[in-house]
């Protein structure tokens, strides 16, 4: 069966450059306002406290996502990632509003034989979200080829899709 590339992650790239920009940025205020303040024989605890939140977001918003990628990356590349080929079966979609960002967040998920997958649309992190505009549309019965990496056992949103193939029209 012929396939056609609707997501690979390996040829997107990286695409959470804006959290090294943030930590920067927060770094580099933090810093300014450290050594203005200590010309001035001030206290420089405003300074470090946002150098201090500029390395946080550093580890937490650049490198871990940075770190993310390349190994979902490293697997695609090495052949490492799994794969599953067959029809879609069980497909689902989920609307829950998030109340706390005043937001409605959509979830998605099926089976490719005894392999399944769930993802938020609009989720932040590697892999496949179909989070295009309108999305790549999934049904059941749709012939697909799916490789992917899996993380904590039993946890489907924890299944991280690296490469999408649907069946390509005849």
């Amino acid at each position: 069966m012929n396939y056609r590339v609707v997501y690979d992650l390996a040829t997107r790239g990286y695409t959470f450059a804006w959290g090294w920009y943030v930590a920067a940025g927060l770094i580099l205020l933090g810093l300014i306002i450290t050594v203005v303040s200590l010309r001035q024989r001030q206290s420089p605890q405003t300074g470090l406290i946002l150098t201090g939140f500029g390395v946080m977001f550093l580890l937490g918003g650049g490198f871990m996502p940075w770190w993310d990628y390349t190994r979902l990356r490293q697997a695609l590349v090495t052949g490492t990632a799994q794969v599953a080929e067959g029809p879609v079966q069980g497909y689902w979609t989920e609307k829950l509003y998030d109340s706390s960002e005043q937001r409605w967040d959509v979830y998605e998920g099926f089976y490719v034989g005894e392999a399944g997958f769930a993802y938020e649309r609009n989720d932040v992190m590697a892999g496949f979200r179909n989070s295009s505009v309108p999305g790549e549309p999934l049904y059941d019965g749709l012939p697909v080829r799916v490789h992917y990496v899996t993380g904590k056992p039993g946890d489907l949103y924890q299944v991280r899709i690296v490469r999408l193939e649907v069946a390509a029209a005849p």
